[in-house]
């Protein structure tokens, strides 16, 4: 589907050789989005229904770039509110006496470093997924209130795990993904 099209700016252009616009005049800022694109010369007969949704994350920035950073990291950014939305899951705990009113549950100690997803891959532990926005490799610390016995480098599918220690600290490769899983210390509770 190298030459199916859903999405254009500024204007739409017919879906045939030579691809001409189809309006009298481009507007610039405008996001257009086509309903079925199957009328593109794909290997999908025009005939074929489906139903597709549009979520659109748009960003503005200073027109000095420097100053909100550089755009491909504003890009990330804004693409990461549509493709990995929060979502809010209830956790109970029993009232003891002493528990602060609020705690951070992981933190990140670079600023280009985000996290990406976390998982419970079996009981008593927790997978870490980050995804590194920096054209270098960096290396970034995790924080959690959570007593770990152990804690393991790995990739996003959990493969080919190294123990890195309790102290989670390790580079990230440039704009890259990699994993930690945290192996939770139960006698400590």
């Amino acid at each position: 589907m190298a030459g199916a099209r859903l999405v254009q700016l500024g204007g739409i252009v017919i879906p045939y050789a030579p691809y001409p616009q189809s309006l009298p005049q481009e507007e610039p800022g405008t996001v257009f989005s086509w309903v079925h694109s199957n009328i593109w010369d794909t290997n999908f007969p025009a005939r074929q229904a489906f139903h597709h949704t549009f979520r659109y994350s748009i960003a503005i920035t200073e027109a000095d770039e420097k100053a909100a950073g550089p755009i491909d990291q504003l890009a990330a950014r804004t693409a990461a509110v549509t493709s990995h939305p929060l979502m809010p899951v209830r956790a109970r705990a029993e009232t003891r006496a002493g528990l602060p009113a609020q705690t951070r549950f992981l933190t990140l100690d670079h600023p280009l470093v985000r996290l990406v997803g976390l998982t419970v891959p079996s009981e008593g532990q927790l997978m870490i997924r980050l995804q590194s926005l920096a054209d270098a490799p960096v290396t970034c610390r995790i924080s959690t209130p959570l007593v770990v016995g152990a804690a393991f480098r790995t990739n996003c599918l959990g493969l080919t795990p190294h123990e890195i220690g309790i102290e989670p600290e390790g580079t990230v490769p440039a704009l890259g993904t990699v994993a930690v899983v945290l192996h939770l210390d139960s006698s400590e509770e």
